[in-house]
Order: structure tokens, then C-alpha cells, then sequence
């Protein structure tokens, strides 16, 4: 909220080119956000049997999905952005969309970029907490929106850099929060978690 709103400070137009942005990034996050609770699940079930082996080969399954379908629409954002953007500035309804598309067109290329960090973070904390590793995914991540929050807060309203580069803030701050939960999982201690007590 805090992050769309320093956006929308910009301006009229900034705000617009947001929206785009976020609009289609949406056409990408919500079926990997399906992809993630299909992951969860199974490494749930999987911790529950007692067999880490198979949630990290579920796990691996869902990053070499994530990564499949991220790329294509990574490929599409970047190629097609002149034509996405397009479908939000029509010129049919008489509206001036100059500066829209002048701040849309890089925004949506830097929105590609980042598009491969959602998947690792969804897949990522799907399987942590499909493991039992909620209160450390919830702590990371709360400190991790705040920290962004704080971030763009501070470049938009304080700093006065350029809108874009704002945008390319924001896209760090995005792979800052994917590499944190990527080496959580990769350390391995959500293997060692045990959903079910075992029997005596």
C-alpha cells in the first residue's frame, strides 16, 4: 500500500503507468501463487510422511515449473511491451497517453526482469511452509515488505529520484527478498522440521 502510493505521488500519469505494471505482473503472480499452494501441499504431505527426500523433489518440480512459465511471460513482457501497455492507452478515447507509455514502456521491461524472482520467492516459501517454517517465513517477510516499504518511501518523498529508477528500486528490493528466502531453503533446516510428533 505504502509502495503504490509513493508511486502514485508522482503523479497522474505515474500512476497510470503503475497500474499497467501491476496489472499484468498480476497475469503472472496469480498462477504462480496457485503453483505455490500446489507445493506447500505436497511438501506438507511429504514432511508428514516423514520422507524430506521427496518435499525437496516436489520442491525442485515446482522451481523448474515456476521458472518454465516466468520465462515465457518474461519473454512476452519484454517483447510484446509496446502492445500490452497498448491495451490500457488506447488513443480511440481521445486521451493524451504520451507520458503513460514513456514511463510504461521500461517499468514493464523492468517488471520482466523480476518476474523469475517472484517464482523463487513463492516456490521458496511454499516450501518452508509446507515444511512447518510459517513463523520464520512471516517474520522474514514482514521485515522484508516494511524494509521496501521504507525504501521507496524514502527514495520517492525524500530523495526525488526519477520515477523509473524508483521502479528499478523496487525491482532490487524484490530480488533482495527473493535471494533471502532462496538461501533459507537452501540451507536446509526446514528438512529437519517435523510436522507430526513422532510416536512413542
Amino acid at each position: 500500500m505504502f509502495t503504490v502510493s509513493a508511486f502514485h505521488s508522482y503523479g497522474d500519469d505515474m500512476a497510470a503507468a503503475t497500474t499497467i505494471c501491476f496489472n499484468w505482473d498480476c497475469v503472472s503472480f496469480h498462477p504462480l501463487l496457485g503453483l505455490q499452494v500446489a507445493v506447500l501441499t505436497l511438501v506438507g504431505q511429504a514432511m508428514g510422511q516423514d520422507l524430506p527426500s521427496m518435499a525437496e523433489r516436489t520442491a525442485r518440480s515446482g522451481f523448474k515449473l515456476a521458472f518454465l512459465f516466468s520465462g515465457m511471460m518474461a519473454i512476452i513482457f519484454f517483447s510484446c511491451t509496446s502492445w500490452l501497455i497498448g491495451v490500457f492507452t488506447s488513443e480511440s478515447t481521445g486521451i493524451d497517453y504520451t507520458h503513460v507509455r514513456e514511463f510504461a514502456h521500461p517499468m514493464l521491461r523492468l517488471t520482466s526482469v523480476y518476474l523469475m524472482m517472484d517464482a523463487v520467492t513463492l516456490i521458496s516459501t511454499g516450501t518452508l511452509r509446507g515444511a512447518g517454517d510459517t513463523l520464520g517465513c512471516m517474520v522474514i517477510h514482514l521485515f522484508l515488505s516494511i524494509s521496501t516499504a521504507f525504501i521507496i518511501v524514502v527514495s520517492v518523498r525524500y530523495i526525488h529520484i526519477n520515477p523509473v529508477y524508483a521502479w528499478g528500486v523496487f525491482v532490487l528490493c524484490i530480488f533482495a527478498t527473493a535471494t533471502t528466502f532462496f538461501i533459507r531453503y537452501k540451507l536446509g533446516a526446514w528438512k529437519k522440521l517435523r510436522i507430526i510428533a513422532p510416536e512413542k
